[in-house]
């Protein structure tokens, strides 16, 4: 096998059909996430996706067959196809809560906004709390300002790192760092 994600995913592939997905499990290669010391599958099962499909049966059955692929990390948001996908990670992974990981995100700047995506996102994925929450799409010097301003969304994670609903916090982008 070469050492590309591709390589990977091919020999992932073809192992999964001739492989009982208890043995499956350990396929995955996992690594840190950054400094948190949280171990994550290489590879992610993003939101979107899971959201948009019409049938939720076959939506949970993609998210399990994952899991058992040895996929650790879920990745959702509070808004849109990715709101759904939270449901729809949440019944279908509520009983291996500690073997996985769940990052999510919000696209509000302020505490009070921010604050009613987290509280949906622990309702949606029926968890006491968020191993990664990210503040998403930051793109410039005032996103900045405005986040770790007064009633900023930095402040909601503080408050809910404390009391222990958030584990780590981060952001995304799409544009120049």
């Amino acid at each position: 096998m070469g050492n590309s994600r591709r390589d990977f995913v091919r020999a992932a592939a073809a192992a999964s059909m001739a492989v009982p997905a208890a043995l499956a499990a350990e396929a995955v290669p996992r690594r840190t996430l950054g400094k948190t010391g949280l171990q994550v599958s290489i590879m992610g099962l993003g939101g979107a996706r899971t959201g948009t499909m019409d049938d939720a049966k076959a939506a949970a059955a993609v998210i399990r067959h994952c899991y058992e692929m040895g996929v650790n990390y879920f990745d959702t948001a509070a808004a849109g196809a990715y709101g759904l996908s939270q449901s729809r990670y949440g019944a279908a992974l509520k009983d291996v809560r500690g073997k996985i990981v769940f990052s999510t995100k919000t696209r509000h700047r302020d505490a009070t906004q921010s604050q009613l995506d987290l509280d949906q996102s622990l309702a949606n994925l029926k968890t006491d709390y968020i191993d990664l929450y990210q503040v998403h799409n930051v793109i410039n010097e005032s996103d900045i300002e405005f986040i770790f301003g007064k009633r900023g969304v930095m402040e909601m994670i503080e408050k809910a790192r404390k009391a222990g609903k958030i584990r780590f916090a981060g952001f995304t982008g799409h544009t120049e760092p």
